[in-house]
């Protein structure tokens, strides 16, 4: 039986209060409670501060390109059905250019779950708006606001999403059942993780 110790990869270099800390506890507790080895897992994961989450986890990992997290993670899981594989995105990384990406793998429905870090900003690259920012939302790029309406802010809401949760990034045994479930489901499964949203403004 795995315990929580055999998760821990790297010490995390997120700044302090993040919370992608909570993100990355919480992951670990769910697996842990669902008895998966380290081993049986693979975590997949893009560019960003999201990206950098399977490095401070002792699993498989991948790490590719912006927006490219759901084609590996889909040719992985047909390599390897016995794998538990984890796609983790942020939501530019994901919503923005992996937009087309996340639409097929509703359409093809693989068994993989997705989490995406949603902190409604492209935060490594210097503070963008993503495709979930609100509008008239001011960022060093956008210094008269954004123009454009934000996605569905509930993106779990796409149509052909048969599993599909949204929950803050706070550690508690509710959102961890939430993760558990998403890991569990048999095809594709979204877990949209919202944060604290940190605009970096002019």
């Amino acid at each position: 039986m795995p315990t929580s110790e055999d998760y821990k990869g790297q010490v995390p270099a997120w700044c302090p209060g993040c919370g992608n800390f909570n993100i990355l506890s919480t992951v670990e507790e769910a697996l842990v409670e669902l008895g998966i080895e380290p081993r049986e897992v693979l975590m997949v994961s893009g560019i960003g501060q999201s990206g950098k989450l399977p490095h401070y986890t002792k699993c498989h990992t991948f790490n590719g390109l912006h927006g490219r997290t759901l084609p590996v993670a889909t040719a992985a899981k047909l390599a390897n059905h016995s794998l538990h594989v984890i796609a983790v995105a942020g939501d530019g990384d994901c919503y923005g250019e992996g937009g087309n990406h996340f639409l097929h793998a509703i359409r093809r429905n693989p068994n993989i779950t997705l989490l995406v870090h949603d902190n409604q900003i492209y935060g490594l690259t210097k503070g963008q708006a993503s495709p979930t920012t609100a509008q008239g939302t001011h960022t060093k790029i956008q210094p008269y606001g954004v123009l454009e309406e934000p996605l569905n802010h509930l993106p779990c809401n796409f149509a052909g999403l048969q599993f599909r949760s949204q929950r803050f990034c706070r550690r508690s045994r509710l959102s961890e059942r939430a993760y558990e479930a998403a890991i569990s489901h048999k095809g594709f499964s979204l877990l949209d993780i919202l944060q604290p949203v940190l605009h970096l403004t002019r």
